[in-house]
């Protein structure tokens, strides 16, 4: 890719296209017999216990590019996780999602959500596709950690979060 401010902002504008297009797709891997439910209020607090594993960890992103991190979801509850329609206008879905820091340790963005695949049961997994945009050069932490729209976060509740450090450099 070319250096110059004009051809950064062309391969900004496409990654922005390809995000917004691609931030609610679903795993590749969604069983055909799997369900879809949604819910009309927020889950039980005991709901809100997972463990999330990247699978596919990466030390170094290039900037500007559309980046995929496989992440295993387990449901620790007793209770079953609805996957909503995947709609972002419909409350209580529940998302897979990152918090974006500084290597300092400084909050700077929460990433894009994406919708569980399918009703995830007590006890079982799923992966799902989580989608990452390096917009900015430099060394960052990502805490990945799930969320039920309009109620909150899954680890300030007690859940377990997964966390990668990640250098964005330039593809050049």
């Amino acid at each position: 890719m070319r250096n110059d401010p004009a051809s950064k902002l062309s391969w900004a504008l496409i990654s922005l296209l390809l995000l917004g297009s691609a931030i609610f797709c679903l795993s590749s891997e969604k069983p055909q017999d799997r369900t879809r439910t949604t819910i009309e209020k927020p889950l039980l607090e005991s709901a809100f216990r997972a463990k999330l594993n990247i699978e596919n960890p990466v030390e170094f992103v290039p900037i500007y590019i559309l980046t995929e991190l496989r992440v295993k979801v387990k449901n620790l509850s007793d209770i079953t996780w609805p996957a909503g329609t995947g709609r972002p206008d419909e409350p209580y879905n529940i998302y897979l999602s990152y918090h974006l820091y500084s290597k300092g340790g400084n909050f700077i963005m929460d990433g894009p959500k994406t919708p569980l695949p399918y009703d995830i049961k007590p006890g079982e997994n799923a992966i799902v596709y989580a989608k990452v945009f390096s917009h900015m050069e430099g060394d960052f932490r990502m805490e990945f950690d799930l969320i039920q729209e309009g109620v909150g976060w899954f680890g300030p509740k007690g859940s377990r979060t997964s966390t990668i450090n990640m250098r964005v450099i330039t593809s050049d």
